[in-house]
Order: C-alpha cells, then sequence, then structure tokens
C-alpha cells in the first residue's frame, strides 16, 4: 500500500504536493497579510463522515464573544487528523516555520447562529505568535454570509481587501500579527455557520 494511503483523513493531494514542493507557492498569500486557505483539505468520504458528528450538535455554550458559541470538539478521528504531525508539517512548509500544538490549546467546535451579526474587525491582540485555524464544516453558497472579511489598515480607516467564503472542507489559516485585522461578515438567512477551530503555535528557531 502507498504509505500516502495510511495518512488518515488528509486529502493525499496535500501530500503529493508537499513531495513537490509546490505547498507555499500554491496556497500562501500575502495581502493584506499572510494567510492561507486550502480547499478539500480532508478525503471527502473521511469529511463526510466526520462532519455528521459536528453539524447536528445543539448543546453548544455561549463565549461571551459576539454571539458565537463553543462545543467540545467529539470526533477522535477528526482529532487525530488536524492534530497529527503530517498536517502541521504540511501548514509549516506552506509559511516557512515549525508548528506545534501547545497542551493548553485545545480544539473546539465554533458556531454562528442564524441570521447571527457576525464578529467586528479585529486582530486578535494578545495572541501574537500564534496561528488560527478554522475547518469549515456547513455547505456554503454565494449570499449566504459569514465570509471572513480580510482588511488593511491605513493609519485612518480599515480597507477590506479580501473576503473568504467558508467553503465546506476547506482550512483557512492565519498567523496571528498586529496587522491580522479580519471579521465575519454577518449571517443571512436560514443557516448556522459552523467550523472548527484549532489554535497552533509557531515556533521561531535561534
Amino acid at each position: 500500500m502507498d504509505p500516502i494511503e495510511t495518512r488518515l483523513g488528509i486529502n493525499k493531494r496535500l501530500f503529493k504536493e508537499q513531495k513537490a514542493g509546490t505547498l507555499q507557492k500554491k496556497y500562501l498569500r500575502k495581502t493584506p497579510f499572510l494567510y492561507a486557505v486550502i480547499p478539500n483539505v480532508l478525503e471527502i468520504k473521511f469529511f463526510n463522515t466526520v462532519k455528521k458528528d459536528i453539524v447536528g450538535l445543539d448543546d453548544f455554550e455561549e463565549t461571551g464573544d459576539s454571539d458565537i458559541r463553543h462545543q467540545h470538539v467529539n470526533s477522535s478521528e477528526l482529532l487525530k487528523a488536524l492534530l497529527g504531525s503530517e498536517i502541521k508539517e504540511i501548514i509549516g512548509n506552506i509559511f516557512s516555520c515549525k508548528i506545534v500544538r501547545k497542551k493548553d490549546q485545545y480544539p473546539s467546535i465554533r458556531m454562528f447562529p442564524k441570521n447571527s451579526v457576525g464578529l467586528g474587525i479585529h486582530h486578535d491582540e494578545g495572541f501574537e505568535g500564534h496561528m488560527t485555524a478554522f475547518l469549515y464544516m456547513e455547505k456554503w453558497s454565494p449570499g449566504m454570509g459569514g465570509e471572513v472579511g480580510l482588511f488593511e489598515f491605513d493609519g485612518s480607516q480599515f480597507l477590506e481587501k479580501k473576503k473568504i467564503p467558508p467553503l465546506q472542507n476547506s482550512l483557512l489559516l492565519m498567523p496571528i500579527t498586529p496587522r491580522s485585522f479580519h471579521c465575519v461578515h454577518q449571517i443571512c438567512g436560514e443557516w448556522r455557520r459552523t467550523c472548527t477551530f484549532f489554535p497552533l503555535t509557531i515556533v521561531v528557531e535561534s
């Protein structure tokens, strides 16, 4: 069996791109700040299986941050895929750095309810040196809202430079810096914006 077949859940395409040295060129973007979006990050059959454990959840807790609600990740298979060394190596290759998950960095399911106002412009001040990763779980189409807006601050106002749609099975990665201003746009209509969130740490090697 090809060793790629044993790498639970991760799309085999990514290992081929890693071997070819094309990950950074294909996924890394630098405007208005460093970020990456990896579409179809998990194998479709695997994603559809673990998704069933997540999209039907109802027992969410309020976070006190806008109207974001959260729940523990209840899929051990998804945790293995997202927290394993292989996906961290892939992310590290994209950003040319070493990625680790510290013991106090717990993954969670984050949900914006129907017709949510979203989340205002912020840059997660106080968490510089970390990276946020969001795996989007729900089907999405234009007009549904919930996009992540990426902003540039010109000294007097925020200018939206990019709008990232929360496409199902896509992984959004953003290193946290004083420039990484972003928001979540309003949810339009009768759907819940659900994603798996897992914080990571960028290791600065001396």
